[in-house]
């Protein structure tokens, strides 16, 4: 089992939804590398950090609207609707 495999679709939710909660209003973007940091995974190096970054990415695609679609800097754009 890799690391990428212990990765919830709820465990990204629930670090979305922390991050949402501290933010002041107006700050709604959120990059993968953010969600990476709060999950611990910010020094993961390798095939390994590879195989997070997709299947964060994945998870995120399906929840929030892409604001930076690019690979290196990807980002969403987090509703209120979404993470209630």
């Amino acid at each position: 089992m890799t690391t990428a495999d212990v990765i919830t679709e709820a465990a990204i939710m629930a670090v979305v939804r922390d991050w949402y909660n501290q933010k002041p209003d107006g700050s709604r973007i959120i990059s993968r590398k953010n969600i990476e940091s709060y999950l611990g995974f910010s020094r993961t190096r390798g095939p390994e950090r590879k195989s997070i970054s997709m299947k964060i990415s994945r998870i995120c695609d399906a929840h929030f609207e892409v604001y930076s679609p690019s690979s290196r800097t990807r980002a969403w754009v987090v509703s209120p609707e979404v993470i209630a």
